[in-house]
């Protein structure tokens, strides 16, 4: 079980939800879905198989926690017009909004 995923089930643990509601949305968020990314050399937009998981941002003020989405490939994937790897299963992907 993931580190994320663990801490999410505290957290929601702690809360007081029952086991099949903890199950239901740790599955909702760490479900693998599909994530559009555009391949950096010819710029043909691709879908990868990737989990998505919360990584938790430190803050200013300690009672605030903020939680960053970040997507964990579940295979390397190549481009499917240039052939060139785009993501491997052990590096993260964070989205930053571009201009």
């Amino acid at each position: 079980m993931r580190d994320a995923t663990r801490r999410l089930r505290k957290k929601l643990k702690d809360n007081c939800y029952k086991s099949e509601t903890i199950d239901k949305i740790v599955e909702f968020y760490t479900k693998g879905m599909r994530l559009r990314m555009k391949c950096p050399n010819c710029g043909f937009w691709n879908r990868i198989e990737v989990n998505k998981l919360f990584i938790e941002q430190e803050t200013s003020e300690r009672k605030v926690k903020a939680y960053i989405p970040i997507y964990e490939p579940l295979k390397t994937e190549t481009c499917k017009k240039c052939k060139s790897i785009i993501a491997k299963p052990k590096e993260l992907i964070r989205i930053i909004k571009g201009k």
